[in-house]
């Protein structure tokens, strides 16, 4: 789940029990799709629909 907020794009990530905040840099996006080019790594777990009120360092739970 992509934000954006003006020129910046933002997404949360699991890190260590916790959600963490990555800006990035989109390469081509649709309405459904996102090409990210910068700012998280393929071995990172990005949180695909987090919950409006979710904040930084908020404990999360991955599930598979």
């Amino acid at each position: 789940a992509v934000v954006q907020q003006g020129e910046k794009a933002q997404v949360f990530v699991a890190e260590g029990g916790r959600a963490r905040v990555r800006d990035i840099e989109l390469g081509l996006f649709s309405e459904e799709k996102y090409q990210v080019m910068k700012g998280v790594s393929p071995s990172e777990w990005v949180i695909l629909n987090p919950p409006k009120d979710l904040r930084p360092l908020q404990r999360v739970t991955l599930k598979k």
